[in-house]
């Protein structure tokens, strides 16, 4: 029987070469991460159709009312007819009121309060343990949504690479999140959903390369040489 060279032999080269690049990807940092005030950009909790809001005008309380935006995204009131209100913020509201008010009462001071946020469904996907749709009955952060699908499969999840896609205008947007602070009881600013959000835990670089490794090297790999992989894996990742 003719005895197997390693030493020459393609497939220990091809390892060689694979071991090189886990242990680079073992070592590289993940830092495409949202600035801060990007992040307070994105999520800003905008109005919607099925929201209900209270309107108060201070000075002229017979015009207070309780509207529900409709699916055309307006609401009516009193004076000044429809007004859009669809992907405003409370305090852009108050501030639109205000303006069109002028022309009607001497001093509009007008305070708009969101009462109910319209149901809805998140979704979230990837590296947790109950994949799927999550209902959303109101103010609902990233984390929130996480927890309610099982919590992240810490064993191949990227917690501080969480994706939030959201589709705008026909367009869809993309946030990352790193939740590994909030998760160790630091303070973090909460990331707030809108309906139908989609939440993406993907897996780490080690995960994805491990499985790589399971596709593409230990079938090339001669009988009795695949069971030192996890040893030399684990001494140069180290």
């Amino acid at each position: 029987m003719k005895r197997f060279s390693y030493r020459n032999s393609r497939q220990l080269k091809l390892l060689v070469i694979c071991i090189i690049l886990f242990a680079f990807l073992v070592n590289c940092s993940n830092k495409a991460i949202l600035k801060k005030e990007e992040i307070a950009t994105f999520t800003r909790v905008a109005l919607g159709p099925g929201d209900e809001i209270e309107i108060k005008f201070f000075n002229v309380p017979e015009l207070n009312e309780i509207q529900t935006v409709r699916h055309d995204g307006n609401i009516s009131l009193h004076l000044v007819g429809d007004v859009y209100v669809e992907d405003m913020t409370a305090s852009e509201l108050k501030d639109t009121l205000e303006t069109l008010y002028k022309d009607h009462l001497q001093t509009p001071e007008i305070l708009v309060i969101p009462r109910t946020l319209f149901s809805g469904v998140v979704h979230v996907g990837g590296e947790v343990n109950r994949p799927g749709n999550i209902d959303m009955p109101g103010r609902f952060t990233a984390l929130e949504a996480i927890m309610q699908a099982g919590g992240f499969n810490f064993s191949t999840a990227s917690v501080d690479d969480v994706r939030i896609l959201r589709l705008k205008s026909g367009n869809y947007y993309m946030a990352k999140l790193d939740l590994k602070a909030a998760l160790k009881g630091k303070d973090v600013d909460p990331f707030y959903l809108e309906p139908h959000d989609i939440v993406f835990v993907p897996q780490t670089r080690i995960t994805k390369v491990a499985q790589w490794f399971n596709r593409n090297i230990y079938s090339l790999l001669p009988p009795g040489f695949t069971y030192l992989i996890p040893y030399i894996i684990f001494e140069r990742g180290r």
